[in-house]
């Protein structure tokens, strides 16, 4: 009867997800959510254990998802909503500005900063041999390269995870079917405007924020973050 109770006092809300539209109801993280959350805080905690908790956060804290099968735009709209609902809406935190290299202090407005762009659906490369079509990463992508991508060789992971398909004169071919080597061997022969192309791509499937500061100086900066680690640096503050 208390565990009932109980239940009825928590407050759901509705959202619509940006990219699937799928709409989802969520709710702000209980205790048994904060121990994935210090967890998630520790240092000693792999990436890989890291995004674990990241989705059991949201598969519990919303109805009917599997966040494994988000795209990653999706999956971090969702990290969003809840943080806001369970904390605030605003990350306060401290960076060092790439120019002057002082210590600023930030208050980010989640809702607020974000770029309103959404990712495209795929990417077509027309290339003279052959046509290649990207999808965007989902979560499970960066859960099999186990780390979140900020080298050149986990971005080369993470878009042969997302090459789904070749196609020539002749005939269609099922990437996904196609041994990784054998894919990361091809990408080796990609020119070099082609791979920014599709490393664009990639990154343009992750929210991005720009954060307005001001250095001593008095000069009006700001900062881009565009990709889920530098995301989750001030995302718990």
């Amino acid at each position: 009867m208390l565990l009932d109770l109980m239940k009825k006092q928590v407050q759901e809300f509705k959202v619509k997800l940006p990219l699937t539209k799928k709409s989802v109801n969520l709710r702000s993280m209980l205790v048994k959510e904060e121990k994935l959350v210090s967890e998630i805080q520790e240092i000693g905690n792999s990436t890989e254990q890291k995004l674990e908790n990241l989705c059991a956060i949201v598969d519990s804290c919303c109805s009917g998802v599997k966040s494994k099968n988000l795209p990653i735009y999706d999956f971090q709209f969702l990290l969003s909503e809840i943080r806001k609902r369970s904390y605030s809406e605003i990350s306060s935190f401290s960076i060092t500005c790439p120019k002057t290299k002082e210590k600023v202090e930030i208050n980010l407005v989640l809702s607020s900063e974000i770029i309103k762009n959404k990712p495209k659906e795929k990417l077509i490369l027309n290339l003279p041999s052959a046509i290649l079509e990207f999808r965007r990463p989902k979560v499970s992508d960066l859960l099999e390269i186990k780390n979140i991508p900020d080298k050149n060789e986990e971005f080369l992971y993470l878009i042969i995870n997302c090459l789904d398909q070749a196609e020539t004169k002749s005939e269609k071919i099922d990437l996904n079917l196609v041994p990784i080597e054998e894919k990361l061997s091809c990408l080796n022969y990609l020119q070099k405007k082609d791979y920014e192309e599709i490393k664009e791509f990639i990154l343009s499937s992750f929210v991005e924020y720009n954060i307005p500061y001001k250095t001593s100086d008095g000069i009006d900066r700001i900062l881009e973050v565009k990709d889920f680690s530098n995301y989750l640096k001030f995302y718990f503050f």
